[in-house]
């Protein structure tokens, strides 16, 4: 043990070495927790396939796999805060949780994303936004066409989202079925073709 004097103040060179010894193991130690920590949040790898769960290295759930809202390459996730996101095959993080909704469209690699007010159409191959959404109601995705309604009217939009046929003018509308649809005018019903041309009744 080493002291020195200087006039009152007594300094122990063991103590100090062995304080120091302990800060810098402390510190360490620190740097190791903050670094699995970090590697943990941002690198999901692992996929519990009863419940659909993205778990990250150390065993805590991240994500879980909404395969009812997922076509398409990538698939939808929720986080532990109920917001939407995106993963590709591989469980990386494409689109990260921002969502307050996320709907699927049907058999098409397009869906509808909800943030706070504003509804939004995103491209399921990509995680890319297509267009802010306008109509007040789309119908999942049959024989080429979605159902929208717009105000009072409805009509159908491609998978391009551009308005189909004569527009978004009718009444009412049902599913296209074997290429034949009803709709209604008025009071009036009617059948129409692909080519939304009227037809007679058969």
């Amino acid at each position: 043990m080493y002291n020195v004097n200087f006039g009152r103040v007594k300094f122990n060179y063991n103590m100090c070495n062995l304080k120091l010894k302990n800060i810098f193991s402390m510190f360490v130690v620190c740097s190791i927790m903050a670094t699995l920590f970090i590697a943990s949040c941002k690198t999901p790898k692992h996929i519990n396939s009863e419940e659909n769960n993205v778990k990250n290295n150390t065993g805590e759930i991240r994500y879980t796999i909404d395969e009812l809202l997922t076509k398409g390459e990538l698939k939808a996730v929720r986080d532990t805060n109920g917001k939407y996101g995106l993963i590709d095959a591989s469980l990386n993080l494409v689109v990260k949780p921002i969502y307050d909704e996320f709907r699927g469209l049907g058999e098409v690699a397009i869906a509808l994303v909800r943030l706070d007010d504003k509804w939004w159409f995103i491209n399921m191959k990509t995680g890319s936004i297509i267009k802010e959404n306008i109509y007040d109601d789309i119908k999942t995705f049959n024989e080429g066409l979605f159902i929208v309604r717009l105000g009072d009217k409805k009509g159908w939009i491609d998978k391009e989202l551009n308005p189909a046929g004569k527009g978004i003018i009718y009444d009412d509308v049902e599913y296209f079925i074997n290429g034949f649809a009803k709709v209604r005018i008025d009071r009036e019903w009617f059948r129409i073709n692909k080519q939304f041309e009227k037809v007679d009744w058969e």
